[in-house]
């Protein structure tokens, strides 16, 4: 299992967890693999400024956090809710808005706020809009948790990720299917 931490501390590293919070994870003691992963897990959600941990179901709340991460990635998103729809509004300078623009340049998409919907089809349906460099996943161990969690990464992030994990990547974290996707509107939504 010595072997197993070391690659996760690397991997750790790679997502911008701070040394200290590695070096905690290294020391604790992981009882077999699932306890390995689940401590993992952990340490990313709480550390990484690449991940996101559901603390609300608010889709709006969650989508919202990934727009945060993805803005460090230079994807600017802004999330909103308005008359039932969860808009997602791309400025086309690449520049979050600090305020409401009578006029907003760039594009909008929207969907059906749907009740009770798997906050997983949200999010991969956000996903789809993303440029092709950035993908989420979900923290597999997490998945059948009350706070799953999520990571957003740069392919260059992926591909280092995929180097130093090897199979173990598809362990640790998944992909899901996209539930209702989002549609361009014609018009700005604001």
């Amino acid at each position: 299992m010595r072997g197993e931490i070391g690659l996760l501390c690397r991997a750790l590293s790679v997502l911008g967890v701070p040394q200290e919070e590695i070096d905690n994870f290294a020391q604790m003691k992981h009882e077999d693999d699932e306890s390995l992963m689940g401590n993992f897990s952990e340490a990313l959600v709480a550390n990484s400024p690449w991940a996101v941990e559901v603390e609300s179901w608010d889709p709006i709340e969650i989508l919202s956090d990934l727009a945060d991460v993805l803005e460090g990635l230079g994807v600017a998103v802004e999330v909103d809710e308005k008359d039932g729809q969860i808009e997602v509004f791309f400025p086309s300078d690449g520049k979050r808005l600090p305020y409401e623009r009578p006029n907003r340049q760039g594009d909008f998409y929207y969907k059906p706020l749907v009740e009770d919907e798997c906050i997983h089809e949200v999010i991969f349906a956000l996903e789809l809009l993303l440029p092709k460099e950035v993908e989420i996943y979900s923290l597999a161990y997490l998945d059948s948790t009350s706070s799953p969690g999520f990571v957003v990464l740069g392919s260059e992030q992926r591909d280092e990720l995929q180097n130093v994990l090897g199979n173990g990547f598809a362990c640790l974290f998944a992909k899901h299917r996209a539930g209702t996707v989002f549609c361009k509107a014609t018009e700005g939504l604001g």
